[in-house]
């Protein structure tokens, strides 16, 4: 179960009794990875945390974050439940469930430990990786230009050829294409690109994210 768990009540009227109507079993989930300390994305995660005794894994400077008072949260945000820590994810770290196995970078920006994963699928008997970047691809400095382009540099090399986000709408119409696929599962799939189209995708990523650097200044 990955990157985003809005709040506890949600998690249990919502994600829970989902996951049973399509067959899944939530006792089954071994892992809650949280792509970016936002209350948004940890708020529910207690419930699977505590319930069914899941691993919660997010960076340690996004554990960090999420421990801190946040001056500016309204009293829902600042009264929500968090996680307690678990796994500190480090840049590069994999975590492997069954035959699976997703790679986990630390990307600065969104937040101060954001998350980008790639993550092995198969669709229609074609197995493929996916690049998922929790939040926008936001580089306000050298440092997180530099994180961004090595997550999508390894994004390149695994041979990526979808991209999916944690804020759905910000790199295509996600929820549309998933409309779409649920009418018609035999259609054309908008969420997958060839190799060589999904590599030039990555490149105009970077060439964008280092012009918005120099544009800043920085």
């Amino acid at each position: 179960l990955i990157d985003a768990l809005n709040t506890v009540q949600e998690a249990e009227t919502i994600v829970e009794p989902s996951l049973r109507k399509v067959g899944l079993n939530p006792a089954d989930v071994k892992y809650v990875i949280v792509g970016h300390g936002h209350f948004d994305h940890f708020g529910g995660v207690p419930y699977f945390q505590d319930k069914y005794k899941a691993r919660v894994a997010m960076s340690g400077l996004d554990w960090d974050l999420i421990e801190r008072p946040n001056p500016n949260a309204n009293p829902a945000q600042a009264n929500r439940p968090r996680p307690k820590r678990d796994v500190v994810v480090s840049d590069g770290q994999t975590i492997a469930v069954g035959d699976t196995t997703i790679t986990l970078m630390v990307t600065p920006g969104h937040t101060v430990g954001t998350l980008a994963y790639l993550i092995p699928v198969t669709h229609r008997g074609q197995p493929f990786t996916v690049l998922m970047l929790s939040g926008a691809n936001i580089t306000p400095d050298r440092a997180s230009l530099d994180a961004f382009t090595r997550a999508l540099d390894a994004a390149k090399a695994a041979g990526a050829q979808a991209l999916i986000n944690g804020h759905p709408g910000l790199f295509g119409d996600e929820l549309g294409w998933m409309d779409g696929l649920r009418k018609n599962p035999n259609g054309p799939n908008e969420f997958v690109y060839t190799r060589d189209q999904f590599g030039k995708f990555i490149d105009i990523m970077k060439e964008c994210a280092a012009s918005r650097v120099v544009a800043l200044g920085l």
